[in-house]
């Protein structure tokens, strides 16, 4: 969309791997598969992607895929063993052709990981219903806070910057019925006030343009915009 979402156009990925993650940055952007079988790139907006071939994609799965700027990329990657979530953060400075690993700093054990930087050094994790910082560009991630959600979901972060962010998050209920969270933290996620969202229907993944205008999307098509920062949301199809 062009528009600010009023209208969409359709293109084509390349791949038939079922796409579930998206970050972009001006004309660069990343997307992985279910599974973290396929990571591509674009570099003019989405009309065209590429295969980024990653040395971790034979032990690793990549679950959230975060672009800085045109070079700067972070991945999250997950492998599981012996029923345990092992996770990984992936760093990428030449726009995807090598990559480094940065961290594990032994995370949670949870279904969920989303990241989201700010700048080369300070970014935010939503992990489980923990909230971690980074300073020093994703070696180390310190405790912030923990927020009253289930360990298991969809769980998506978003900083604009070093004060302002958001957390929303679905908790599995029943068939088609799920109860979904909206956090926002004006400090830097030291505290986080709570909304809960006027729908049922499965929340899957959040994006802020700046502190008043942002979008969740959900399943069956469904996205949700907010124009003053999550104070009210709009649902549309």
């Amino acid at each position: 969309s062009t528009n600010g979402g009023n209208n969409w156009q359709q293109i084509t990925s390349g791949t038939n791997y079922t796409l579930e993650n998206l970050s972009t940055k001006g004309n660069t952007g990343l997307a992985s598969s279910r599974y973290g079988a396929v990571v591509l790139k674009t570099t003019d907006q989405g009309l065209s992607w590429v295969s980024i071939n990653a040395g971790w994609q034979s032990n690793f799965q990549a679950v959230n895929v975060h672009v800085l700027n045109d070079n700067t990329f972070y991945v999250v990657t997950v492998g599981y063993f012996n029923m345990y979530y092992n996770y990984g953060i992936y760093k990428s400075t030449n726009g995807g052709a090598n990559w480094t690993w940065i961290s594990s700093n032994n995370l949670p054990s949870v279904p969920s990981v989303d990241i989201s930087f700010v700048n080369e050094m300070t970014g935010y994790m939503i992990s489980g219903n923990s909230v971690r910082k980074t300073d020093d560009g994703g070696l180390t991630w310190n405790l912030l806070a923990n927020v009253n959600s289930s360990s298991f979901g969809e769980h998506s972060i978003g900083f604009i910057n070093e004060n302002t962010g958001y957390i929303c998050s679905n908790i599995f209920i029943s068939y088609n019925n799920y109860e979904n969270k909206f956090y926002k933290t004006t400090n830097g996620g030291l505290n986080w006030t709570l909304q809960v969202l006027p729908s049922t229907i499965e929340i899957r993944n959040m994006s802020f343009l700046d502190a008043n205008n942002g979008m969740i999307v959900a399943t069956n098509g469904i996205t949700f915009r907010t124009l003053n920062g999550g104070s009210n949301w709009t649902i549309e199809n």
